[in-house]
């Protein structure tokens, strides 16, 4: 039977996608700057090239932590990166949580962005300029929100007790030597705990209104989209028709020769 490294084979997998990630990205945005300057213009290129900047960042953040055991409601890192200093891991960890943020803040901008474009064109004068860069500071702040989540949910005595032998099982290191953050629904008596719920609520109310944002600005795309092909369908069907127009003689003048 083949015996097969599963820690080092779900490592080389993550190094082969961040490269293809970098190198994706990167050709993104050299395609975006040099070849496509008369068809992408503006602000929605500077999208463009700020989101695969993003995207290669999360990749590289997610490189170095290496981070698992999710599934769990443990959110921590054994990567090397960090070995030598639990306080830099920590701050890694909030930072990589505050990508995610970043991230699908971004996309949720981008949508507001074309669902402008589309139904009221001069709206779309919100995202140039200057003024990009307010929507960017909006990204930073649900960012911001995402790690704070993290943050809140640093784990306490019975935290490290309640996870501490699984850790050691399965990982072989002590709980209290690592970056971790621990999602525990219950205190030791039974009663929620309040930093988790806490926690979970401000991350669940922060994604909800990013997705329900993605979801409202592509309906309105959609149907905007679906009605200018609607009438483009009927304008050259109406100039079809009008090209091949043949005038038929009257029902008069039919009956008159008869």
């Amino acid at each position: 039977m083949i015996d097969i490294d599963i820690s080092a084979l779900a490592d080389n997998i993550s190094r082969f996608c961040y490269i293809v990630t970098v190198f994706f990205n990167t050709l993104l945005i050299y395609l975006t700057t040099c070849h496509t300057t008369k068809q992408i213009v503006g602000t929605y290129r500077n999208m463009i090239v700020i989101f695969a900047l993003l995207g290669m960042w999360f990749a590289t953040s997610d490189i170095l932590l290496l981070h698992s055991y999710n599934g769990s409601f443990v959110y921590f890192t054994l990567g090397s990166t960090f070995r030598n200093s639990k306080a830099s891991a920590e701050k890694a960890l909030l930072m990589y949580g505050g990508m995610y943020g970043v991230v699908i803040s971004f996309i949720a901008v981008q949508f507001m962005y074309r669902a402008c474009v589309l139904s009221k064109p001069t709206w779309a004068k919100h995202f140039d300029g200057f003024k990009l860069t307010i929507w960017l500071v909006f990204v930073l702040v649900a960012g911001l929100i995402w790690a704070n989540g993290s943050r809140i949910v640093s784990p306490d005595e019975y935290a490290y007790q309640y996870i501490e032998h699984e850790i050691m099982v399965e990982y072989g290191v002590s709980v209290r030597k690592i970056a971790i953050f621990t999602f525990l629904a219950y205190n030791a008596d039974g009663t929620f705990r309040s930093n988790t719920l806490c926690s979970l609520g401000s991350l669940g109310l922060l994604a909800m209104y990013l997705y329900t944002t993605c979801l409202i600005c592509g309906t309105i795309m959609y149907r905007r989209m679906q009605g200018k092909f609607c009438k483009l369908v009927m304008k050259e069907w109406e100039d079809t028709i009008g090209a091949n127009y043949i005038p038929e003689p009257s029902m008069s003048v039919v009956m008159s020769r008869m």
